[in-house]
């Protein structure tokens, strides 16, 4: 991985400006971040959260050096180099006590009796649910509730009977918690590619190669399934 080979000695100040939608950032960019600030403060960053399908736009611009995400397969014009990082396993969610698990019988087209809160945009993680429905002849949910985060989505969820489809590793938490609940359906498999992905016409600079290369390691040291 190109990322890898920068490093953080004699790196005295920069800025870099990073995309990556929820679950990376709380998981995964939070503690690459850390340690580089603590040894090196005059290296500036800047996060900004959103869906990563938002966030390819100011990468093509140059407002963002890169993105860790799911980056959609179709981004246009843009030429990508992108670095995978691990797989990320996509689920069903709800409420504790949602009615949908108190059913002996779950299907996906059980599932349509309930609303859903889903992302406003072609996510991976929504194009994957999408397909997975049409593949069983199903019409996809038409979500009651669209949002550009996942913790919006999260809200829309523990405030009635709403289904959602998330990154097991962000709500990992709140299930061992007992805040949120997934659903198990049969058949229902779904994963995304967690990349890293910058412009291929631009060079990454010495604070942002090492910032990548920070990302990378903490996805080694949590174990994290290599995504080739």
């Amino acid at each position: 991985m190109r990322c890898r080979k920068s490093s953080l000695r004699g790196l005295q100040t920069g800025h870099v400006a990073v995309g990556a939608n929820s679950s990376v950032i709380s998981q995964i960019l939070a503690r690459a971040i850390h340690n580089p600030r603590r040894a090196r403060p005059g290296v500036r960053v800047s996060v900004h959260e959103g869906l990563v399908s938002l966030l390819i736009e100011p990468l093509a611009t140059g407002k963002l050096d890169f993105v860790v995400g799911g980056i959609p397969e179709n981004c246009g014009d843009l030429l990508l180099h992108r670095e995978p990082l691990y797989w990320d396993d996509l689920i069903v969610v709800c409420r504790p006590d949602h009615p949908i698990l108190a059913r002996r019988k779950r299907t996906l087209e059980s599932l349509l009796d309930f609303p859903w809160a889903l992302s406003s945009h072609a996510e991976p993680a929504r194009i994957a649910l999408e397909q997975a429905f049409r593949a069983q002849g199903l019409k996809p949910p038409a979500p009651d509730v669209t949002a550009n985060t996942s913790h919006c989505l999260v809200s829309a969820v523990l405030e009635g009977d709403v289904l959602s489809f998330l990154p097991r590793r962000l709500i990992h938490r709140a299930e061992s918690n007992n805040v949120l609940a997934t659903v198990p359906i049969k058949g229902l498999q779904c994963r995304r590619r967690i990349e890293i992905a910058y412009c291929q016409r631009n060079t990454l600079s010495p604070a942002a190669g090492a910032l990548a290369g920070e990302v990378a390691k903490v996805c080694e040291s949590l174990g994290l399934r290599a995504a080739a």
